[in-house]
């Protein structure tokens, strides 16, 4: 997949150190794959879940302890990056 938003990614792992490692499983993880729908998708991120109110996909982060939220256009093989919080943040969004 092409991933849009590494520059945020860089942003939050600069504001939540703790959760770099995860974040860069996660980047790894996106880009070595190419998901034709979500059921693939959901083969390798099993806690994937699109949201219809934020017309996208959340991501647990390092054991659901933060939330990532992207857009996924499986047509053009795409994802981007759009919001990360904490689940507390991820609750308020």
């Amino acid at each position: 997949m092409q991933l849009r938003g590494r520059s945020l990614i860089d942003e939050f792992k600069a504001q939540y150190k703790d959760a770099a490692n995860a974040l860069d499983r996660w980047v790894n993880l996106i880009v070595a794959n190419d998901w034709d729908n979500s059921i693939e998708l959901r083969q390798t991120f099993s806690g994937a879940r699109y949201v219809q109110e934020f017309n996208g996909f959340t991501f647990k982060i390092k054991g659901n302890d933060y939330r990532l939220l992207t857009e996924i256009d499986f047509e053009d093989h795409l994802v981007i990056v759009k919001r990360f919080g904490t689940h507390e943040e991820y609750d308020k969004w």
